[in-house]
């Protein structure tokens, strides 16, 4: 999040569980953020590319602590585990951020 509170720029799971078609319940973490550039109007923000939902409010009285949900939708995804392609889908589950 830029420090302004215009826009949601990047975002980083640590661990986020999904159930998938084939693997079943897995987790997914991701090293580096992942760049989303979700517009901030009247405090809150909406991010969705048709795989990752995302959506958020800014706290009031404190512009640099967020609440929000997070749902996660992969398509096609291939864990390298001889299963072949898959969907997974997890969420939705609140977090709490800070800039």
């Amino acid at each position: 999040m830029n420090g302004q509170n215009q826009e949601v720029l990047s975002l980083s799971v640590r661990h986020f569980n999904v159930n998938c078609t084939k693997t079943g319940k897995t987790e997914i973490r991701t090293n580096e953020p992942l760049a989303i550039n979700a517009a901030v109007q009247q405090r809150k923000w909406h991010y969705d590319d048709g795989v990752t939902n995302f959506e958020g409010t800014f706290r009031k009285g404190n512009k640099n602590k967020a609440d929000g949900t997070l749902e996660i939708t992969l398509t096609g995804i291939n864990f390298g585990n001889g299963k072949g392609p898959e969907n997974c889908h997890g969420g939705p589950r609140t977090f709490h951020a800070h800039t």
